[in-house]
């Protein structure tokens, strides 16, 4: 049966808290916030090295999974790798895969950096994704897409380089949104190529 109780459960010192759970796996724990988001604990029993813990919404698939050989996946996919993030299902902006890096400078400003994986629009969208290194160009305290550059675009189509604005349409392809020199090659003496 089921124990309520109104106070803290404290165990000794190097004491555990068991909880075992059936063989098909399922929610060990459920804790409700406040009366609104009940969040939910569970295991899954997977083939090989597939078995993990999950945290999420209670009932739904977790948006954090750990599984047993260490690989950590975001947002209920099984690992690629060691850590994946998995944007989720269709082909919009919301399903974009985003990993962001950031730091609050002295002066409030939020300095930050992005890498996304990215539906390719022009070749097949569907089918292949770009891979986007993001720099927030706009000195702000705010957070909005629209104060990112693109630095760096890898096409999933052809695996073309895009530096500056836009995918690559050859193998390395350097743009600037100003007229000017792209590039510059060399050395502090020796003047250098543009």
């Amino acid at each position: 049966g089921n124990s309520n109780f109104a106070g803290n459960v404290v165990l000794a010192t190097s004491k555990k808290l068991s909880l075992t759970q059936g063989a098909s796996g399922g929610t060990f724990m459920s804790v409700l916030h406040s009366g609104s988001e009940q969040w939910g604990f569970q295991v899954a029993n997977g083939s090989g090295s597939l078995d993990y813990i999950g945290i999420g919404i209670d009932g739904e698939t977790p948006s954090l999974s750990i599984y047993e050989d260490g690989d950590v996946s975001v947002n209920g996919t099984v690992p690629l790798g060691n850590f994946t993030v998995n944007g989720g299902t269709g082909d919009a902006t919301a399903q974009d895969a985003v990993q962001a890096f950031s730091r609050t400078s002295s002066t409030a400003n939020v300095l930050a950096a992005k890498i996304k994986l990215v539906t390719n629009p022009a070749n097949s969208g569907t089918s292949h994704g770009d891979l986007k290194f993001q720099v927030k160009t706009t000195a702000s305290s705010a957070e909005s897409d629209s104060f990112y550059t693109d630095g760096i675009t890898i096409n999933g189509f052809n695996a073309n380089v895009g530096i500056g604005l836009g995918t690559g349409t050859t193998k390395l392809d350097l743009k600037n949104n100003v007229a000017g020199n792209y590039a510059y090659f060399g050395g502090s003496t020796d003047g250098g190529q543009r």
